[in-house]
């Protein structure tokens, strides 16, 4: 119930800044899942069904500890590409692939006590990858920071645990 209120309260307030006087069409798509095919493919058709309801802002309502790399890029393309605005309000958690798909947002919220990082790439054992793997990732969320506007050595940091950010 509390989260409920909280996400009410940030929708009212995006709505209420955005529009002052005008109406504004948010259109919320939630992941809420292990990225991967299915997270790819709801992203794209609903950043479709966002551009036939004229969508003034599309809300994407993150809560994921990721998923893989390749589907999180396919979101993370479709997100920078899009014409409307993208915002991400991550509610509890945004790990690894999530990260990715946040940072490339036009805006990023978080809920009190919520989570973004831990975008070390690993195998389906858990083992992290070898570094030619997380080398990749790291040039991937540069970039993405980079287009942005956002501090590459943060997102960079989420990769590698030998960075430290004061």
């Amino acid at each position: 119930l509390h989260m409920k209120k909280i996400i009410s309260v940030f929708c009212f307030s995006l709505v209420s800044i955005v529009s002052f006087s005008q109406k504004t069409n948010v259109f919320i798509l939630p992941i809420k899942e292990e990225i991967g095919p299915a997270s790819a493919r709801h992203i794209r058709e609903g950043m479709e069904q966002a551009k036939r309801a004229k969508a003034d802002i599309i809300l994407i309502h993150l809560n994921t500890y990721g998923g893989t790399v390749n589907d999180a890029d396919e979101m993370r393309t479709a997100i920078m590409k899009s014409k409307v605005p993208v915002l991400a309000f991550i509610d509890n958690n945004a790990a690894s692939a999530g990260a990715l798909i946040s940072i490339s947002c036009d805006s990023i919220y978080m809920a009190p006590g919520a989570s973004i990082g831990a975008a070390t790439v690993v195998g389906q054992d858990g083992v992290p990858a070898p570094e030619k793997y997380q080398s990749y990732m790291r040039s991937m969320l540069r970039a993405t920071a980079e287009a942005n506007g956002r501090d590459p050595k943060i997102v960079e940091a989420m990769n590698d645990p030998r960075m430290y950010i004061p």
